[in-house]
C-alpha cells in the first residue's frame, strides 16, 4: 500500500502534558516534536490532547503539523478518551493511539494499520466505537 493512501486512512492520536521545568519533560517534548514532524512528513493527521503544557510548546506542536486541543481532563485516561472520541469524528478506519516519545512508531505504522485495514486485527474501529458508547452510557 502506498504511503499516501495509507496516510489517508490513519489518524495518529496522543495525549501530552509537559512541565518544562523538569529536564526529563524537556527531553520528552523534543522527542515528541520529532514524532509530530515525522508524521506530518508522511502525510498523517495527528491529534494531540494536552493539559498544562506551556503555550509556546503547543504552538510548536501545531506548527509541526499536529492539531492540538486543550483537554478538559487532568488524567491520562481522560485525555486519551477525549482524543479517541475526536479521532472517531474523522471517520478514518484506523485510529492509532501512541506515546509521542516513541519516534520509531511513526515509520512503522503500516505494521499495525495494514492488518486492521485487511480485517485481520482483533481490535477494530467498530469494537472501539461500541466500547466508547458503552462507556458513555455507563457514565450517565
Amino acid at each position: 500500500m502506498a504511503q499516501s493512501s495509507l496516510a489517508d486512512k490513519v489518524v495518529l492520536v496522543t495525549s501530552t502534558m509537559y512541565d518544562l521545568n523538569k529536564a526529563s519533560d524537556r527531553t520528552r517534548s523534543v522527542i515528541a516534536l520529532e514524532s509530530i514532524a515525522e508524521a506530518y512528513r508522511r502525510g498523517y493527521e495527528m491529534i494531540i490532547y494536552d493539559s498544562d503544557s506551556p503555550r509556546h510548546l503547543l504552538q510548536m506542536f501545531s506548527e509541526a503539523g499536529a492539531r492540538v486541543t486543550s483537554s478538559t481532563s487532568k488524567t491520562m485516561g481522560g485525555k486519551r478518551r477525549e482524543a479517541i472520541a475526536d479521532a472517531l469524528k474523522t471517520e478514518k478506519p484506523v485510529i492509532a493511539y501512541f506515546e509521542p516519545e516513541k519516534t520509531s512508531y511513526v515509520p512503522e505504522i503500516e505494521k499495525t494499520a495494514i492488518p486492521i485495514l485487511a480485517g485481520e486485527a482483533d481490535a477494530t474501529r467498530s469494537l472501539l466505537e461500541r466500547q466508547m458508547q458503552q462507556s458513555q452510557e455507563g457514565a450517565v
